[in-house]
């Protein structure tokens, strides 16, 4: 089996575009949020400098040269670059790559991902100011709120569409499965007709000397037999309670999420389906260039951190006999994901990928061919194993909180969550109604496929377009969590909370 090839998400935001200067003010791009930070506590490392202030151009070939030589060097195989086509064929932030394309001599393997949905002023609802340019919000008040808008169009914007991309794709560089150029989806469920689009285009692509397309959709927002594979983005940030507390301090606004936290659920979450299922890591999240004091914030990040879970991922994907890993992300100052060095941590993050690829590689030469084939040749063997041993950590957690007194109701109760529904009534979802009924928690509702005629409250064995209102949702089957939450956010207005979120946030407490 080959070694993994780890692709980094890749930002192409770091030049002057018009758009910008008219939306934010003249020059404006991602460096500009990034400088403006300020951090919100004590300890908060905010601005993010990279290292020797190299605040570059993208339009710089010698950038791009410096970025292909920087990721040989540590081991990323290639970058998935964000891809912005909007309505009419607009495009916007395309000359990076297209710079790429004319410099052959860069050797930066590279694919795209298709960031599908409109732009809008703000960075996460359409009534809220953007925190990082309020004085260009407030001259364009009236105006609509859609920056760029999208439009998906019929077969000829379809073909306009993959014309433009033709070339990359045929480029010698472009990552490619089976020949097959990859081609990432980040919000599927948003193009109507998506499976007469990526037929148009596999038409094309054969047409044109390729075997076809290797799609990739974020998570299970579509039918996933149009696609080749899922990705399962990471971290599972928005539309989710955080921590208004670091220990006893009080940190206002902002939305703290542990970083070990987030990270296990990353480990933990195994999708069930027969499709491939590609993983993603992170170095860490600090969204305040953009949303200035309601950021949110993944505390507790540290090289270290990041290299033993990264270590962990590689091994998860191994398993699973995949060719491919993702990070987030390469270049995402804004949002603190970023695995370029800087002036804190120098090239550590780096280091940390080089380390665990080349460990990896090693303990695999160890292993007998015959032993490695037994090994993955059964992938559900692989979900079976992951399953077991992400329960079996879990209950032993709950266990010892037990013994010590402390009850999940604890987390609840400090959060106001009162009436709670429950996403998975077998086995463990059970444990948990008794001990929240013992410990004044009202059960709303709970969300199973198989029927319980005995249970006192309402149990909704199919799946509804809408559920009733409660305080939060409880999810039981871990392993699965982040698909679940991506599908139950379009049916549901309150928080979707992990029972190993609870959990493990009750035992770091302790």
């Amino acid at each position: 089996m080959e070694d993994i090839k780890v692709l980094a998400m890749y930002l192409p935001q770091y030049h002057r575009v018009k758009e910008n200067d008219e939306w934010w003010g003249d020059g404006f791009t991602d460096w500009t949020a990034a400088k403006q930070a300020s951090p919100i506590f004590p300890g908060h490392e905010q601005p993010k400098v990279p290292l020797d202030n190299n605040y570059y151009n993208l339009l710089d070939v010698n950038v791009l040269k410096w970025q292909a030589d920087l990721m040989h060097k540590f081991n990323i195989y290639g970058m998935c670059i964000y891809h912005y086509w909007f309505k009419n064929g607009k495009k916007i932030l395309e000359k990076p790559a297209e710079i790429l394309l004319q410099h052959r001599d860069i050797d930066m393997p590279f694919c795209f991902s298709w960031a599908s949905s409109s732009w809008v002023r703000s960075w996460s609802k359409l009534q809220d100011v953007n925190v990082w340019a309020p004085k260009y919000d407030e001259q364009v008040k009236g105006q609509s709120e859609i920056l760029l808008e999208q439009d998906y169009g019929g077969e000829q914007e379809w073909i306009q569409h993959f014309m433009y991309l033709l070339p990359f794709f045929q480029d010698e560089r472009y990552v490619k499965v089976s020949g097959r150029p990859v081609f990432v989806l980040m919000e599927p469920y948003l193009v109507p007709n998506l499976g007469d689009m990526l037929r148009l285009w596999t038409s094309l692509a054969r047409q044109n000397g390729l075997p076809g397309i290797y799609v990739i959709s974020n998570g299970t927002t579509c039918d996933v037999s149009e696609v080749d594979a899922i990705f399962l983005h990471a971290p599972a940030i928005r539309n989710r309670e955080g921590d208004s507390k670091i220990g006893n301090v009080n940190i206002g606004k902002c939305h703290i999420y542990q970083y070990d936290l987030l990270w296990q659920e990353i480990l933990d979450n195994c999708y069930a389906r027969d499709i491939r299922t590609y993983y993603m890591g992170f170095t860490g999240f600090d969204d305040t260039p953009r949303r200035g004091e309601a950021a949110d914030i993944a505390f507790g990040q540290s090289p270290k951190s990041f290299k033993d879970f990264f270590m962990k991922l590689l091994k998860k994907s191994k398993a699973s006999e995949n060719e491919f890993v993702f990070i987030n992300a390469w270049n995402e100052w804004g949002e603190g994901m970023y695995i370029e060095p800087d002036n804190v941590h120098g090239f550590a993050y780096l280091e940390a990928v080089r380390s665990d690829i080349c460990a990896l590689a090693k303990e695999y030469r160890h292993i007998g061919d015959e032993v490695k084939k037994n090994i993955l040749q059964d992938s559900r063997f692989v979900k079976d194993w992951y399953k077991c041993s992400s329960y079996y950590h879990l209950m032993h957690k709950w266990f010892l909180l037990k013994e010590k007194g402390v009850f999940l109701s604890k987390w609840l109760l400090e959060r106001e969550y009162k009436e709670i529904a429950i996403y998975g009534l077998g086995e463990i979802g059970l444990h948990l109604v008794y001990e929240l009924k013992q410990n004044g928690i009202t059960i709303c509702y709970s969300i199973d496929k198989k029927p319980r005629k005995n249970a006192s409250f309402p149990v909704f064995e199919n799946e509804l377009d809408e559920y009733p209102q409660a305080d939060a949702l409880i999810v039981t089957p871990i392993v699965d969590f982040a698909c679940i939450r991506e599908k139950m956010l379009k049916k549901i207005q309150m928080p979707i909370i992990s029972l190993c979120e609870i959990i493990y946030g009750l035992d770091k407490e302790l």
